[in-house]
């Protein structure tokens, strides 16, 4: 086995035991908006591929594979750069 592909082989185990599966674009597709802290809780190493996140700035549940930077939607990353 390539030591590239052990990483992606963890993601696809911690998915599976959450009972989700993980997006082409190897997010974990998640049903329920995760903030920062729920994601380091339950495993920090995959903190940023969650897919459904909860905004730092304004609480909103949004998609990062649609926009947004980190745990802030588009429009809080807007707001910011003015």
């Amino acid at each position: 086995m390539l030591p590239q592909t052990m990483p992606m082989l963890d993601l696809i185990n911690f998915a599976r035991q959450q009972g989700l599966e993980i997006s082409p674009d190897h997010l974990i597709e998640n049903p329920v908006a995760v903030s920062i802290d729920e994601a380091r809780i339950l495993k920090a190493k995959w903190a940023l591929r969650w897919k459904l996140r909860k905004c730092r700035g304004c609480e909103n549940a949004f998609n990062i594979s649609e926009g947004g930077l980190y745990y802030l939607c588009h429009e809080c990353v807007e707001e910011a750069k003015q």
